[in-house]
């Protein structure tokens, strides 16, 4: 069937420029030659293009393609060479952001990388930003990435946003930082520069490669201990001297810096060509971001020295994002050292995250000192993220000394958000200290988010129903608010009740709220029913909600029922939706066909859907089906769409290709 004969009335339509309209069109695909036969006549009428499900897509104003692992060599270069040739001229001008993916593409090699620089030169000399990232695509080296650099990346000669991401690529070495260091000074106009070379660290035991795709994605959680791997390149220090001498030679206009280190091979050397320069060179810089992230190859004196020579830089500095997590050599001396003075106080810096998760070294010695920095130096910020998840050795003291010198001394601040989780010592108490604290004296946040909890110390419900009081109550600003706990055995159907009724009694102006219960096994169907009745029938304002009950193994078909027609029939403003039921094993097709009917047909306005069933045994293939339809009859608005049935017992291949089929119009879909 062709686009034309199938299209229809809800054909979408967006207007990129003025008096300009570009058509959408999706197509899930495996060979090329189905481009031709569908696609030919659009690609002319429009430059918006996507094919398939995080396949590939381009678009006008914001070109972007996603390339899948069934891409080989000669398919990317006939789709390149048909794109060049059937896109008119006058549609390329319009192209200003460009930005391409290959994720995890075992076919395709440095020969690729030949037909993608040929594309940018014949057809975007003119764009303005050129995002590239490659993920574990082993049999693409330094000479591909020479190619691409020396044929494509110095004709950009207009480039202002420049983004490389080199993510666990184990044939990229030094010649390519070599290589890409001598074609950057060509770019005479970049202001924004995004470096990553990270590694990850990966876990050997499948079954714990389960868990932790269900409840923490992000690489920085991961604890490079026994049990992991940790997948790297070939990058060595006289790479990152290549680099770094390239950036403090012809960056001097660069106002945004982003370099990602994580889990790789970088030693003292390599910490000090990166930063000891920054302060003399780079003048106008105003947002740095900066990751060493598992980086256990460098020393207590390297890392030192890397963190004096950041110091000299914050003067000038808007915005810092500084990532240690991981690191085994992070201790309280050199969380010390951190703290002590360097020269005025700053007066700039309004944005600060700070990063030290899965620093098993660090006590409350340590992150009071933290707590010191603050107090003494950074009076002036807006927004504070302070994470210390699986910092197994902080207790209370530590975590009340942190919080009051924090609200004692930011009274402006707007955003705050505190990670805590696995910190075993840290006892109700210290989470008490928190919520009375921030409530008392932070009383301008509007953005706020806690994480904490532990298999050992989980919160007791009664501690918890106090914490929300406290913040429903007093901080009367908060339209952004995240709360998280985890394994929180202790909490009741009564204290969810509790947390919903204070927040519909004093938060009822709330924007987004993201609650998330995870392996808090007392949860059952009644608690989850008068929480979303309560969120549905007063939150009436809400445009974002994110509720997660991953691993509450009570909750069952009926609870799904309650939640669709509590959310359904109240929420007439809401424009994004998240539901996590993961690991839940009394869900069946019963309750996803009675949520999916409450929520499509009565929620009509969504723009963004997110559902989560990960290993939710009992889902089959009918209840997937059945989604699909709900969603194809009545969200007509939707621009976002994420379904996560991943381990669902028989869920197959073939219903997830007919169903990425189906929802190809969707700009941003997502099925696994």
């Amino acid at each position: 069937m062709l686009p034309s004969e199938r299209k229809g009335k809800n054909w979408p339509r967006k207007v990129l420029t003025p008096g300009k309209k570009i058509m959408l069109f999706s197509l899930e695909i495996l060979v090329l030659k189905d481009i031709h036969h569908e696609c030919q006549k659009y690609i002319e009428e429009g430059f918006r293009l996507q094919i398939g499900t995080d396949s590939i897509s381009i678009k006008s104003g914001y070109s972007h393609i996603s390339i899948k692992d069934w891409l080989s060599n000669e398919m990317l270069k006939e789709l390149l060479a048909f794109i060049s040739k059937r896109m008119k001229v006058r549609n390329w001008k319009y192209c200003k952001q460009f930005t391409i993916r290959f994720i995890s593409c075992k076919r395709i090699t440095d020969e690729s990388m030949k037909y993608l620089a040929k594309f940018i030169r014949k057809n975007l000399k003119n764009i303005q930003s050129f995002n590239l990232i490659l993920l574990e695509c082993d049999r693409i080296s330094s000479e591909g990435i020479k190619t691409l650099s020396e044929s494509a990346l110095r004709s950009l000669t207009q480039l202002k946003t420049l983004k490389l991401r080199f993510i666990c690529m184990q044939n990229i070495d030094d010649f390519a930082m070599k290589s890409l260091s001598q074609d950057l000074k060509h770019l005479k106009h970049l202001s924004k520069l995004t470096f990553d070379i990270s590694g990850r660290a990966e876990e050997i035991n499948t079954q714990l490669k389960e868990i932790n795709y269900d409840i923490n994605k992000r690489i920085e959680n991961v604890r490079p201990t026994r049990g992991y791997q940790i997948i790297e390149n070939k990058i060595t220090d006289k790479g990152i001297k290549y680099l770094s001498r390239c950036i403090n030679d012809y960056g001097r206009d660069l106002k945004d810096l982003t370099l990602i280190l994580s889990f790789c091979n970088i030693k003292d050397p390599g910490a000090a060509y990166i930063t000891s320069k920054m302060n003399q060179r780079l003048k106008k810089l105003t947002r740095l971001n900066i990751s060493f992230g598992g980086c256990n190859r460098m020393s207590e004196e390297g890392l030192t020295q890397a963190i004096k020579h950041l110091r000299k830089v914050l003067a000038g500095l808007q915005a810092l994002t500084f990532d240690m997590s991981s690191c085994r050599i992070i201790t309280n001396e050199i969380l010390q050292k951190l703290s002590s003075p360097a020269g005025r106080p700053q007066h700039k810096l309004q944005y600060l995250a700070f990063d030290i998760s899965n620093c098993d070294l660090v006590t409350d010695e340590g992150i009071i000192y933290i707590g010191q920095i603050m107090a003494q130096f950074y009076q002036n910020l807006k927004s504070l993220i302070l994470n210390f998840d699986s910092c197994y050795q902080v207790t209370d003291k530590g975590v009340e000394k942190v919080v009051y010198k924090i609200s004692h001394s930011l009274k402006d601040l707007l955003c705050l958000k505190l990670n805590f989780n696995w910190c075993m010592s840290a006892s109700d108490h210290g989470i008490m200290r928190i919520s009375q604290d921030i409530c008392q004296n932070l009383l301008k946040l509007t953005d706020t988010s806690l994480v904490c909890g532990s298999y050992d110390n989980g919160m007791s419900d009664e501690k918890i129903e106090s914490v929300d009081a406290n913040m429903s109550k007093n901080l009367t600003e908060l339209r952004n608010i995240t709360t998280i706990y985890v394994s929180c055995d202790e909490i009741t159907d009564k204290r969810i009740r509790a947390i919903g009724n204070s927040l519909a009694t004093n938060l009822n102006h709330v924007k987004k709220l993201h609650m998330g219960f995870q392996c808090c096994n007392k949860v059952t169907d009644l608690g989850l029913d008068k929480f979303t009745f309560l969120v549905g029938q007063n939150l009436v304002e809400l445009e974002k909600l994110i509720l997660d009950f991953s691993y509450c193994e009570q909750i069952t078909d009926e609870g799904l029922k309650k939640v669709g027609a509590n959310l359904g029939q109240s929420l007439k403003q809401m424009k994004s939706l998240s539901l996590i039921f993961a690991h839940s094993k009394k869900i069946s097709d019963e309750g996803v066909k009675s949520l999916a009917s409450a929520i499509c047909r009565q929620n009509s306005q969504l723009e963004r859907l997110k559902l989560s069933f990960i290993w939710c045994t009992l889902i089959t293939d009918d209840a997937l089906n059945y989604l699909a339809r709900e969603i194809k009859t009545h969200l007509k608005n939707l621009r976002s769409l994420s379904l996560h049935f991943f381990s669902c017992g028989t869920i197959t291949e073939k219903s997830k290709a007919s169903i990425r089929s189906s929802l190809y119009y969707i700009p941003n879909f997502e099925l696994d």
